[in-house]
């Protein structure tokens, strides 16, 4: 986290949105939400750009539902 400029803030931004989580995918620079319902993905997912484009970053985002069924073996 203190490695990722402005995370504390994209955090927060993520929660005051409705986000149920906000964490770092593997080592960075990745971040996610987790959310329930496209509605507050979306406002979580422009909040967090807004807070990382104000600091200077590149930003790029996704949202996109969790699959409810599992894994499957192939």
């Amino acid at each position: 986290q203190k490695l990722i400029p402005s995370f504390q803030e994209a955090k927060k931004a993520a929660l005051e949105c409705g986000a149920l989580g906000f964490s770092i995918s593997g080592s960075g620079p990745t971040v996610f939400a987790l959310t329930r319902g496209a509605a507050a993905a979306q406002s979580a997912a422009t909040s967090v750009a807004g807070v990382f484009r104000r600091a200077g970053l590149a930003v790029h985002s996704w949202t996109a539902a969790v699959q409810a069924g599992g894994a499957k073996a192939l």
